[in-house]
């Protein structure tokens, strides 16, 4: 990743029986015009109110962390896939050399899940393009990078969070990484170092920001695509993000605050963030890419009354603030804060607070305050509390309060209409509405208060309260105010108050006035009436609560007119606003003569009278010849016309029918249609003259339609009547009709056609002979099969629908009975001569067995009885380590499984064999294998060895002066070894009584010496010239002889005794001779 990440998707689908799987990376160039990877980064430089501050620092240590709550992405070339990768990147500094360290979580979405990986990363940034060499650690160094990937998966649904971190040491004296990864989600949590990364150079090592270095250089914390230089695309994004550097032990929120970095490889689109101060984490959502920083770094104080509300941004950042004044302090604002200034002596103070970095101010801000010297306060009230500087304390009492200091009363309510209301204070016996100390001192406070009363008017009038005039009405008096009610009309809308002069005193909250209602009283129109039981010509006016008013009445105008006046009130006493419906009408005197007697009555002017329609006397009566009503406009004699009528009741076939008919009327009686095609006949009539009782006579009809093939019968026909029909309609040669109805008897009504069947003549010609007949039209006629014997017949399936006369020969096929019997059942039927039965190629037993056959079909051309070969056959589910492989066997088969190659240095192998005889799941042992080339002393040797196994080579390789000795076997994890072998020089020492040959490991002494006689001189020839006993260095073949020559130089010494012990011999003999 700095620059890309080597194909990292690979990783989520290598087989997880493997132990450890490397990543790596392909180193690139810059793009700075790419889109860039998404996040936090600070590069030494942050934005404030005054402009850009530009700094470096180093640190020991970086971290971020990562909470993700799920999203839509996808990862391009040559990723391809739903991945994304969280970089954590930083320039490690050690000594000369510049490195490139990175700890990442990659992660794979899975369906609904996600797998996380973690995964570091170095690089040298010395120089363009520099290689490694040495770097060790749990990974690989392939000479370009190093690389590593902790061989665990985590497998997690959203929300989950990981955490990297890197820390720079000293490990050997060389500079080091350490690379540590934290994962958690609602069930599970775990945090742990999974690599060091140990550089072989001398010297110490940091991490840095805005050092001198040929690359771009900061640290960063950031989402990419998922490797190999890949850009992320989102289409629906949630998660946070922070990160952090170390200083002095802590750790603090990264300073430069930019969203973006061009200094990965990998980049996304689709990102949008926003930084959050109160929870110190970036929001990142689905969006445009944010280019500006994510924070104006800078700090606000806010004071309020005692405190000082202290505000920085970013929160979590490296901020120091500091009291100057009479007493310094300095205060750590990590996370902003507050200061209570009332603690602190009077005099001027500043609080500056500075941004730093890793101890450098690149930021200042600056408040300056004053504290006041205290004031010594003494509250009395009845009130029982009071306010100073918005706080609430108790009343009676001392207090030091620092200044300025404002002090405010309560208004008490006692109840709902009386009250206590603050109206001035006392302050060392000055009077003052409003109490301010803007200075020490000792103060005595009193609140002087007045008591209330709330007064209720029921309306509010003009007055006087203590001699000052004005309206008075419903609120909160002083007690013992004066109060003077003038009197007066007051208006009230429809009603008046007639209010005379009172005065009292305001001791509770009653209000003492004299006053009587008036209401107002409206007619609809004027008319006389009784007022207080006096007749009045009245329109509209105020009347005094409970006045009596009365209003109906009735004025004679003539004989036959007058008027009548009424209303919705009758009598009625005032006690609210009235408002009267006058109803003034003029009435007629009417005189009505009718047939049954006469009457008068008084009728409204415009008026109708109706008159009776019907004026029944028994079973005669009157019915009006005219119109039924009449409009009065003057007093009238009316007589309307009306004819007479008599009851008549006939007995009819469908039920008794009672009705008047006019005197004088002759009736004729109508046939009686029960519906359409039923009815009652008859011709009878009747004179009235008088009430009568009739039956006329009746015949039941019912109306027939016979439809036949050849014409239509119809009429109406008595009940009971019989009709004859014809047999057979005979139409033309080779078709009739035929009927086995002969007559019809008419008991209701018909509109049928008889049923006849169209029948035509069908002449068949079979292979049995011919057959004549009348055929149904329409009919399906079906020939039959002809059996010659039990398994051959003649077969047929023609047939004829008969529409007209026919001459029909049937086609007919040669058949034969076959039996097939197969291994789950038999195939039992008639055939077609010629016909191809298909046999089924498999048959399913049960679960994992079958029956197969190579015979697909059978030949009809006979009688059949046979049973077809099947081969029994059985499921077998092979387990492989490249996946899984289902397949059928022959019963009795011997299977030999085969080794798998994953490509020409990689195979499973294995000799594994079983015999199948029933359904059987094996899993069969597999070796996995790496083709392996040995690097030996005398050459190159390639095999396939077990992975992780020792591998089977040469222990001892003997090339003639030189033997190498395998000094530990090597071990299958890499697909290129070369073993460890002891080197062995042969050495052959010859000595007089003989030779002797062996081999020396290298760089081992050895000491020539050869047991001579005194006498004898030794020293060594040969490859070394040394003298006996001499040692020399092994790292070459050496032959050596030793050469034993006498050492004349002994025998001086001998001589000297002999002649020394003759020449004492001499002189004793010759004194023992004297």
């Amino acid at each position: 990743m700095r620059k890309a990440l080597l194909l990292l998707f690979l990783l989520f689908f290598l087989p997880p029986l493997v132990t450890v799987i490397y990543v790596s990376a392909s180193q690139g160039t810059y793009n700075f015009g790419s889109d860039p990877a998404v996040g936090i980064s600070d590069n030494g430089v942050v934005c404030t109110p005054s402009g850009e501050r530009t700094y470096s620092f180093t640190t020991h240590a970086v971290k971020g962390e990562f909470t993700f709550y799920g999203g839509q992405f996808f990862s391009g070339p040559p990723v391809n896939s739903p991945s994304f990768s969280v970089q954590l990147n930083a320039q490690l500094f050690t000594g000369h050399q510049v490195y490139w360290a990175q700890d990442v979580a990659l992660v794979k979405s899975s369906g609904s899940a996600y797998v996380v990986v973690a995964v570091d990363n170095l690089w040298n940034f010395t120089i363009y393009h520099a290689g490694l060499q040495g770097v060790t650690g749990n990974g690989i160094d392939n000479g370009t990078f190093y690389e590593y990937a902790y061989p665990t998966r985590f497998v997690t649904r959203a929300p989950f969070t990981v955490t990297a971190e890197m820390v720079a040491i000293t490990q050997g004296g060389h500079p080091a990484v350490e690379m540590f990864f934290s994962f958690s989600n609602s069930t599970f949590s775990t945090s742990f170092q999974y690599d060091t990364v140990v550089i072989p150079v001398g010297g110490y090592s940091f991490f840095g920001v805005g050092l001198p270095s040929i690359y771009p250089d900061d640290i960063e914390w950031v989402v990419g695509g998922g490797g190999g230089g890949s850009s992320l695309s989102v289409n629906a994004w949630s998660a946070t993000m922070t990160a952090w550097y170390r200083h002095d032990g802590t750790f603090y929120v990264l300073t430069g605050g930019s969203p973006i970095s061009h200094d990965t490889g990998e980049s996304a689109t689709g990102i949008s963030e926003t930084w959050d101060n109160s929870q110190m984490i970036v929001q990142q959502t689905y969006g445009g890419i944010t280019c500006s920083p994510l924070w104006t770094a800078q700090a606000h104080v806010e004071k309020e009354k005692d405190t000082l509300q202290i505000n920085v941004l970013p929160d979590g950042a490296e901020w120091l603030g500091k009291l100057v004044g009479p007493e310094d302090e300095c205060i750590s604002l990590t996370d902003g804060g507050s200061l209570n200034t009332s603690s602190l002596p009077p005099g001027q103070y500043t609080l500056t607070v500075n941004l730093l970095v890793a101890g450098q101010e690149v930021y200042s801000y600056s408040y300056p305050f004053s504290v006041g010297k205290p004031a010594e306060v003494t509250v009395t009230s009845p009130s029982g509390y009071f306010i100073a500087n918005g706080v609430e304390y108790k009343s009676n009492s001392t207090y030091n309060f620092s200044v300025p200091v404002t002090i405010t009363f309560p208004q008490v309510n006692v109840s709902t209409d009386e009250r206590l209301v603050y109206s001035y204070s006392l302050v060392n016996n000055e009077k003052e509405e409003e109490v301010s100390i803007t200075s020490g001192g000792i103060y005595n406070v009193t609140a002087e208060y007045v008591k209330q009363y709330y007064v209720n008017f029921p309306f509010p009038v003009k007055g006087s309260v203590n001699g000052v005039n004005g309206t008075l009405d419903t609120g909160w008096y002083n007690a013992g105010d004066e109060v003077e009610v003038f009197p007066q009309l007051v208006n009230l809308g429809e009603e008046e108050a007639n209010v005379s002069g009172s005065s009292f005193t305001v001791e509770s909250g009653e209000a003492t006035l004299n006053y009587y209602y008036l209401y107002y009283v409206n007619l609809s129109q004027g008319t006389y009436v009784f007022i207080d039981g006096n007749l009045t010509y009245f329109k509209s006016g105020f009347l005094r609560q409970g006045t009596s008013f009365s209003v109906d009445r009735v004025f004679n105008v003539s004989i036959g007119e007058r008027e009548v006046v009424s209303s919705n009130v009758s009598n009625v006493t005032v006690i609210s606003p009235l408002f009267v419906e006058i109803n003034l009408k003029v009435q007629y005197l009417v005189k009505e003569t009718l047939p049954n007697g006469t009457s008068l009555e008084w009728v409204n002017s415009g008026e109708n009278i109706t008159f009776p329609k019907v004026i029944d006397e028994g079973e005669e009566r009157y019915v009006i010849n005219g119109t039924d009503w009449y409009v009065v406009k003057a007093p009238e004699n009316l007589s309307p016309p009306y004819l007479l009528q008599f009851l008549v009741r006939a007995t009819l076939p469908t039920g008794n029918v009672t009705q008047w008919v006019d005197n004088g009327t002759l009736v004729r009686f109508p046939m009686i249609y029960v519906n359409s095609s039923v009815r009652w006949y008859t011709n009878s009539s009747v004179f009235v003259s008088s009430p009568m009782n009739v039956t006329p006579a009746y015949v039941l009809q019912y109306f027939v339609t016979l439809k036949l093939p050849n014409g239509t019968i119809k009429g109406w026909y008595d009940n009971g009547t019989k009709i004859a029909l014809p047999h057979v309609i005979n139409v033309k040669q080779g078709v009739r009709y035929v009927t086995s109805i002969l007559c019809v008897t008419i008991e209701k009504p018909i509109n049928s056609s008889p049923q006849y069947v169209l029948q035509y003549l069908l002449n068949e010609t079979l292979p049995n002979g011919t057959l004549t007949k009348w055929v149904d039209n329409g009919t399906l006629v079906r020939f039959p099969m002809i059996y010659v014997n039990s398994s051959v017949r003649w077969y047929t399936n023609s047939s004829v629908f008969v529409s007209s006369p026919m001459n029909v020969t049937p086609a007919y096929v040669l058949q034969y009975f076959v039996t097939v019997t197969l291994p789950n059942g038999t195939i039992k039927g008639w055939y077609d001569n010629g016909t191809k039965i298909a046999l089924p190629h498999v048959i399913n037993v049960k679960q994992g067995v079958r029956y197969v056959t190579s015979i697909l079909c059978v030949t009809i051309e006979k009688p059949i009885n046979s049973s077809p070969q099947y081969v029994l056959q059985y499921l077998l589910n092979e387990t492989l380590p490249n996946g899984t492989l289902t397949k059928w066997v022959d019963n009795g088969t011997l299977v030999r499984f085969p080794m798998i190659y994953v490509n020409s240095s990689v195979r499973w192998y294995t000799n594994s064999s079983v015999f199948v005889s029933s359904p059987m799941n094996v899993t069969p042992a597999y070796v996995l294998q790496y083709f392996v080339t040995v690097t030996l002393p005398n050459g190159t040797e390639t095999m396939w060895a077990d992975y992780g196994k020792p591998i089977n080579i040469p222990s001892i390789i003997n090339d003639t002066d030189v033997l190498y000795v395998l000094s530990s076997e090597p071990i299958a994890l890499n697909h290129s070894i070369t073993p460890v072998y002891e080197k062995e020089f042969k050495v052959s020492i010859q000595y007089p009584n003989g030779t002797v040959t062996r081999y020396i490991p290298d760089h081992n002494s050895l000491r020539l010496e050869y047991n001579a006689p005194f006498y004898d001189t030794v020293k060594w020839v040969g490859t070394y010239q040394v003298s006996n006993g001499g040692e020399v260095k092994v790292d070459s073949p050496i032959y050596e002889k030793a050469v034993v020559t006498f050492n004349y130089l002994l025998l001086i010494p001998i001589v000297v005794i002999l002649v020394s012990f003759l020449f004492l011999m001499v002189r004793k003999r010759s004194a023992d001779l004297n």
